[in-house]
């Protein structure tokens, strides 16, 4: 719902209040942090595309982003579940916007396995070493640079949350050094299939994808996964936004 009192966003990055914001520059105010348009509080990826789809926007059809602010405020996470399930939301995002039919029938599988894995189902590592092949081999056999970095965002998804499982085991079978190492190789792998994830959307906007649809999808995994309810603001909270940058 977009509220009566509402923020006016602004394409860009701005010094100031004074100058306007644009939508990470008001998610800065609200958490606290300092005025900028990478707050801490927020994802990297959701971050990258949220200030892509500010400036692309039209300024009448920028005001659709004003609802997500709230939302996309204490997204930022090292949790390699986390991260690996949003990959996969917004991966479907994108591919079921250009490439349905291919994606349906090289990727889904894999997405299937990767999002029960996030969900803390049963997956063996068995499993998900066969489905980080099989991405790995459709991004190797994709000849649009679009698809084939999407195909590699979901190979590096996999392989993400293959180290993760291979942590599990090595905290079993290893000294307490070596687990911990392995562990911080699968989130930096989890963090890093994300970032992929959000620059695949870039490369597939020519493609006629809508970028809102991708950042959304991987709001909505982030919420799923993390159990987090409802996020909205107080009117009041809203007036104050809006009187911002007035």
């Amino acid at each position: 719902m977009i509220p009566a009192f509402m923020p006016v966003l602004s394409a860009g990055s701005h010094t100031s209040p004074t100058e306007g914001a644009c939508v990470m520059e008001y998610v800065s105010v609200l958490a606290g942090e300092p005025w900028t348009d990478r707050p801490a509080c927020t994802h990297p990826a959701f971050a990258t595309l949220a200030i892509r789809i500010n400036d692309r926007l039209k300024d009448d059809e920028r005001q659709q982003m004003v609802p997500l602010i709230p939302r996309l405020i204490g997204t930022s996470t090292d949790d390699p579940y986390v991260n690996v399930g949003v990959a996969v939301a917004m991966l479907r995002a994108i591919f079921r916007q250009a490439w349905p039919a291919w994606a349906h029938e090289n990727l889904e599988p894999a997405w299937a396995v990767l999002y029960r894995w996030a969900s803390h189902e049963p997956v063996s590592l068995a499993e998900l070493c066969t489905t980080a092949a099989a991405a790995a081999a459709a991004a190797a056999a994709t000849t649009t640079a679009a698809a084939a970095a999407a195909a590699a965002a979901a190979a590096a998804a996999t392989a993400a949350a293959a180290a993760a499982a291979t942590t599990t085991t090595a905290a079993a079978a290893a000294t307490a050094a070596a687990a911990a190492t392995a562990a911080t190789t699968a989130t930096a792998a989890a963090a890093a299939a994300t970032t992929t994830t959000a620059t695949a959307a870039a490369a597939a906007y020519g493609w006629g994808i809508d970028e809102r649809v991708v950042l959304e999808a991987g709001l909505d995994a982030f919420d799923e996964l993390t159990g987090r309810g409802a996020v909205g603001l107080a009117e009041e909270q809203w007036r104050e936004l809006a009187l911002l940058t007035a």
